[in-house]
């Protein structure tokens, strides 16, 4: 196979960014202005949180952006290198400026195999970027950065096509998940929707152990080993674990105070996060899971500069515990959803592994089709 080395400015057709004009909001609009913080983990995505915007004001950004399927994107402001790329045909949304959409020429390069020559090279974006407020990638600068291609297009799409399998199959068991989870909690707002005289009322502290998870230097994190959850989930891997079991996590500093995160079989938890140790309690995990999802947390979060969650105001949460008869009736119907949603996460992490190994090798041209 053999490979050259090219630049993005001569196998795109347009490498442009999001608009730089002032957008008037409509909040009932049905379309989205995105920036590169909907930008994470290969994939674009967005919620009603996010910026709307009515169909004609869409229709105008694009007629810059000219965004449409198959474009590659790059963050290029703040958190340099997140990479996705555009699956619709015709997308609901468009972007700031904060974000470079990169238009590949199709008798140069295969969109996918752009898509992880970008990924690949996320350490080098970011050492590329300039700025002592925020980090910013210019647009010349993606223009003139060097890229290696294998020469004929059918190779480019057989690497890309190895990596892309994996992440198909990323994306059905996380979708598998979603929809487990979702399921999970229509059963739980079924069934305690509407208390029964005969629950009791409790305080979270008085029927469950609350404790912060442990301090952990991100200069520990290796590349591989235990995960670690922080305060938005997994943040990392560690030679050593805190806890056997999955455990019910509440955020309780910074921004994502109040937000729940479940961790994964022998987790380390960081201090970011307080635990809801079942295990001394009268309540079943499932139950526990499916309560403190259902739940919002926010208005335990104190503190405007420093936001946080304290155990002892946690601790004064109320919590509605069922009689046995009901709460093992609940846990027999969702327990095996969070069983397949533990197998899933695993078969997830295995498959992640297995594209990250294979990502720089494919990408440098230092493993073959034919050994993969």
């Amino acid at each position: 196979m053999k490979w050259i080395e090219t630049t993005l400015g001569d196998v795109c057709d347009k490498i442009t960014d999001g608009t730089h004009s002032t957008v008037i909001d409509d909040p009932n609009g049905g379309n989205y202005l995105l920036s590169c913080k909907n930008i994470k983990n290969g994939r674009v995505s967005y919620s009603q949180k996010d910026r709307t915007i009515n169909q004609e004001t869409l229709e105008f950004l694009k007629r810059r952006t000219s965004l449409s399927q198959n474009d590659v994107l790059v963050s290029s402001v703040g958190t340099i290198g997140e990479t996705a790329y555009i699956k619709e045909e015709n997308p609901i949304y468009d972007f700031q400026r904060s974000v470079a959409i990169l238009k590949g020429n199709p008798d140069e390069i295969n969109y996918l195999f752009l898509y992880y020559t970008m990924r690949v090279n996320k350490t080098i974006l970011k050492s590329l970027s300039d700025g002592a407020v925020q980090k910013c990638l210019f647009l010349k600068d993606f223009r003139r950065f060097k890229i290696r291609v294998p020469e004929r297009l059918e190779d480019q799409e057989k690497i890309a096509q190895v990596l892309s399998s994996l992440d198909s199959k990323i994306e059905l068991l996380q979708e598998q998940n979603k929809t487990l989870e979702e399921l999970s909690q229509a059963i739980f707002k079924n069934t305690f929707s509407s208390p029964h005289p005969s629950w009791k009322i409790n305080r979270l502290g008085d029927v469950l152990k609350i404790s912060y998870g442990k301090t952990l230097p991100t200069n520990c994190f290796l590349d591989n080993g235990y995960p670690v959850f922080g305060g938005n989930g997994q943040i990392g891997w560690y030679s050593s674990f805190l806890y056997e079991f999955p455990q019910v996590l509440i955020s309780c500093r910074g921004a994502a105070s109040g937000k729940v995160n479940i961790s994964a079989k022998k987790s380390f938890i960081t201090n970011n996060s307080l635990v809801l140790d079942f295990r001394e309690s009268a309540l079943d995990y499932p139950f526990l899971r499916s309560w403190a999802t259902y739940n919002n947390f926010s208005s335990f979060v104190s503190g405007s500069a420093q936001p946080q969650i304290t155990i002892e105001s946690l601790s004064s949460c109320e919590i509605v515990v069922p009689d046995d008869k009901t709460m093992e009736r609940f846990n027999l119907q969702v327990e095996p959803m969070f069983d397949k949603i533990l197998l899933n996460s695993e078969q997830i992490g295995t498959l992640e592994a297995t594209r990250d190994s294979l990502l720089p090798k494919l990408m440098s041209g230092k493993l073959e089709l034919k050994d993969c």
